[in-house]
């Protein structure tokens, strides 16, 4: 599949949805077609598709949780899609919501709840590391597929590794730590001599899915850059002064910060302070478009990747038509990026079952391995089984690449790759 042009054309706008192709030939099936031969499928003990498709989604407070509204958010927008351009398989589509409270306990009583009392074919979501391990052994053992959409630990690969048939329901629609991790290297070592960072320090949160991420970083730094010191703040830490501290006396040029939930009092007390040095690399709240608006603008010059994708650093026509429906629905853009990576895997799934004609767990399972389509974060194809990276997305060049955004004037402007780039690196205003 070729690189993407940089940028995409904004005067494009399709209602339809780019339709995948399989690796080995390339199959289209509209749905229309495939509503003609809904007259011959009946039941579905055996994968054949009756009525009603059901689909259950696990979002982490939906309506409170950016995040999780914006998982339930694309998964409802997805359903509505498909319904209104004839169902899936001709069934209807009905898309089923329950909160996880971000708690692994609540995640698995409500995934039993859909798979056991509402009988879903497949279930999508998930959010954190440890949501995602406290999931996977109940997936195993219900069988039917799953597609994560906020989960970046890399247990599950080694599982499908060395236990296929039992784990080979798992899938994720994003890329995982290690990936992003590596891609946060990637960067920083394109771009710090332009943006000055010589000398850093680190950072991070201690919640179970930087674990990778920052391995991986901290294996892929360039020689060139002099890491000063690395910290581990607990995720209830209300006072940064140690560690903004430390930065000023290790003269460093910028903090590789990795902050979900706990560390939003570091930016906004680092933008109070205005050190002499930057602040980037992983900041799970400034993937919310409202984030800047939420700080007063103390995200302003705060750079961070984004596991999916955001309307100022689209990989692909999807993504804008993706943003462009969610406008249309519920007024807004997606309010986090995981409501990319969530409409990628609701997206996988139904290319899936319209290649199998079945709604069959190991069918599907079977057509998600050889599926290559255009999603809202870049081309998405999934790792083969033996993959260090099982079922995860392809990660490199003209597949998907998690962009880096930077706050500019209250906007997210891509920074990279050059297929997402908008703007230029700016240093905080009072430099």
């Amino acid at each position: 599949m070729a690189q993407q042009e940089r940028g995409v054309d904004r005067a494009v706008a399709t209602s339809g949805i780019n339709r995948p192709k399989r690796r080995t030939f390339l199959k289209t099936m509209g749905v229309g077609a495939l509503a003609a031969t809904a007259g011959c499928l009946g039941g579905d003990d055996d994968g054949e598709v009756g009525d009603t498709i059901r689909v259950g989604v696990l979002a982490p407070l939906p309506g409170q949780f950016p995040g999780g509204t914006a998982i339930a958010n694309a998964s409802e927008l997805w359903g509505q899609q498909v319904n209104d351009d004839g169902g899936l398989l001709g069934a209807d589509v009905e898309v089923l919501v329950r909160n996880t409270e971000l708690d692994p306990s609540r995640a698995q009583t409500e995934y039993r709840e859909l798979v056991l009392e509402e009988d879903v074919d497949a279930t999508f979501g998930a959010f954190t590391g440890e949501v995602g391990l406290a999931l996977i052994d109940e997936i195993a053992q219900q069988q039917i597929p799953h597609i994560a959409a906020g989960v970046a630990v890399t247990d599950m690969n080694r599982m499908i590794n060395d236990d296929y048939d039992t784990y080979k329901y798992w899938f994720r629609a994003m890329p995982n730590g290690e990936m992003l991790g590596s891609n946060l290297a990637t960067y920083v070592s394109e771009s710090y001599e332009e943006m000055g960072w010589n000398t850093v320090g680190l950072a991070i949160e201690d919640v179970e899915g930087f674990q990778p991420i920052v391995e991986s970083l901290e294996d892929n730094l360039p020689g060139g850059i002099d890491l000063a010191f690395d910290t581990v703040f607990a995720p209830d830490t209300d006072d940064f002064t140690p560690i903004l501290d430390r930065g000023d006396s290790e003269d460093i040029d910028g903090l590789l910060a990795f902050l979900s939930q706990g560390g939003l009092s570091l930016l906004t007390q680092w933008a109070d302070r205005e050190p002499s040095f930057g602040l980037g690399g992983a900041d799970i709240n400034s993937t919310n478009p409202d984030h800047y608006a939420n700080t007063d603008g103390a995200a302003e010059s705060v750079w961070t990747y984004i596991p999916g994708a955001a309307p100022n650093a689209a990989p692909t026509q999807t993504t804008l038509d993706f943003v462009e429906a969610h406008e249309d629905e519920f007024g807004a853009q997606p309010p986090h990026s995981q409501g990319y990576t969530a409409y990628d895997a609701v997206l996988a799934y139904q290319y899936a079952v319209e290649a199998a004609e079945s709604v069959d767990p190991d069918e599907v399972v079977a057509e998600l391995e050889e599926l290559e389509f255009e999603g809202a974060t870049g081309n998405m194809e999934f790792y083969d089984a033996d993959h260090e990276w099982a079922h995860d997305p392809v990660y490199g060049e003209g597949k998907v690449v998690p962009p880096m955004i930077q706050w500019q004037d209250g906007e997210q402007v891509g920074l990279w790759p050059d297929n997402v780039a908008e703007g230029e690196f700016q240093h905080p205003p009072w430099f």
